[in-house]
C-alpha cells in the first residue's frame, strides 16, 4: 500500500520539489496546464513568464492545479515533483494564486517547450 505524507493544514501553495529532474518537471507542467490548471500567465509576454524557467513555470502551474482542485493535498502529488508549503512562492511581480478557486473548461491545451 502506498502512503503520501498529508501537510498541514495551513498550506496554501505548491510548488515544483528542489532536486526534481527537469524533465520529471516539464512532464509535470505539461499535466498541470493540460488539465486544471490555468496556465495563460506563464505564457510568453505574460505577467507571470519571468523568470522564463521550467522550475518557475512548473510551480505557477501546480499551485494552479492545486487551487483549482480545492486546495485537497493529493491534489500537490504529480508523482512527487510537487510540494505543499504554507510559504507564498510569488516571484518578481507575478503573484501566485493562494485561495482555492473553480476549474475552468478548457477546449484548447497549450504545452510547455522545453528549450533549457
Amino acid at each position: 500500500m502506498l502512503s503520501f505524507p498529508l501537510p498541514a493544514p495551513s498550506s496554501s501553495h505548491s510548488g515544483h520539489r528542489d532536486g526534481a529532474p527537469l524533465l520529471d518537471l516539464k512532464r509535470t507542467l505539461d499535466y498541470a496546464c493540460g488539465s486544471a490548471a490555468e496556465c495563460i500567465p506563464i505564457q510568453p509576454s505574460a505577467a507571470c513568464f519571468a523568470p522564463d524557467n521550467v522550475k518557475a513555470h512548473c510551480s505557477y502551474a501546480v499551485n494552479s492545479f492545486y487551487q483549482r482542485s480545492g486546495q485537497k493535498p493529493l491534489a500537490c502529488v504529480f508523482s512527487y515533483t510537487a510540494v505543499l508549503s504554507s510559504v507564498d512562492p510569488s516571484a518578481n511581480s507575478s503573484k501566485y494564486p493562494a485561495t482555492a478557486t473553480p476549474s475552468l473548461d478548457h477546449n484548447s491545451v497549450q504545452k510547455y517547450t522545453l528549450t533549457r
